[in-house]
């Protein structure tokens, strides 16, 4: 509350370490009925489409990650601004064969 008393209403849109923990395990729990629904749509094709050098913006726990076609991909990189998500991101990019040509980034748009 002080952080706004004082003017700094950055501090709306930057969560905790908590919120952001928090967050993640909700999202970890919940992301597969998101994947499910973005097969409805033009998502996967789009996603499929990426080559060269890629900005995943957004990255999360990489859902995405298994629509990428390797061979196409010179490089991603993976931004993502929840910490928390990072370990099953990791996770994401050995499953799917992308390590080495997949780069987490941890930071904010403001960042």
């Amino acid at each position: 509350m002080t952080n706004l008393l004082k003017g700094n209403i950055s501090v709306l849109w930057r969560p905790t370490p908590v919120g952001d923990a928090t967050f993640a395990q909700w999202w970890l729990e919940v992301s597969h009925n998101f994947v499910r629904f973005e097969e409805t749509g033009p998502v996967p094709s789009l996603v499929g489409s990426a080559h060269g050098i890629v900005l995943d913006l957004g990255a999360g726990s990489g859902n995405q990650l298994p629509r990428l076609k390797a061979s196409r991909l010179e490089h991603v990189y993976g931004i993502e601004c929840n910490e928390a998500l990072i370990p099953a991101l990791n996770n994401k990019i050995k499953e799917t064969g992308l390590e080495g040509k997949y780069t987490p980034v941890v930071c904010t748009v403001q960042d």
